[in-house]
């Protein structure tokens, strides 16, 4: 490898305009990590029914994915990189199929293999309405990826911003908090 010149991949797909030597391309890798994608080689060990079914969750049909989940398929079934049918959903950015997934017991802190869990995703791609979503279902937010980012230090655009402070002080404040605090009787 080398510091030779290759092209980047951004999100799994080849840019063919860039090109990178190794130390740019870690750090590109390093940024986008996984973020609910799936690979060929991932999938490997999944039933046809659950490759179908996180087909499913990464588009906006909710009829099939309610038949899906009327056959039994598992919410919360794992890929070998540990991505969910919700790291799919949010990737895809559909919030209909998020919140069905959600309505149907789709664990919302599952992390996979890298880390990250959903609402890692939903930060990192943008999308305040999910993140709104994920945080109203109980996504925490102290959970950090493998290489220690956590959802604060990924968060720059402005409307998930907003969203992130809107529950970040809804939060009870934490037990050593309030012992500080208080006044002598």
């Amino acid at each position: 490898m080398g510091n030779k010149p290759q092209r980047e991949q951004c999100c799994g797909v080849d840019d063919p305009g860039h090109q990178a030597t190794d130390d740019q391309q870690f750090e590109t890798l390093q940024r986008i990590e996984p973020m609910g994608q799936l690979t060929k080689e991932s999938v490997v060990f999944l039933s046809k029914e659950e490759r179908d079914f996180f087909k499913c969750c990464a588009g906006r049909n909710i009829a099939m994915l309610r038949h899906f989940l009327q056959k039994g398929v598992n919410v919360n079934c794992l890929d070998q990189e540990r991505t969910s049918p919700l790291h799919v959903a949010v990737r895809g950015g559909s919030l209909l199929v998020v919140e069905e997934l959600l309505n149907n017991g789709s664990d919302v802190n599952l992390q996979d293999l890298h880390g990250w869990t959903p609402l890692h995703i939903a930060v990192a791609l943008r999308k305040p309405l999910l993140v709104h979503l994920l945080l109203a279902t109980g996504a925490d937010l102290q959970y950090t990826t493998r290489i220690g980012r956590s959802i604060s230090e990924m968060t720059h655009h402005p409307e998930t911003l907003k969203v992130l402070h809107r529950f970040q002080s809804k939060q009870p404040p934490s037990p050593i908090i309030e012992v500080a605090n208080e006044q002598p009787a």
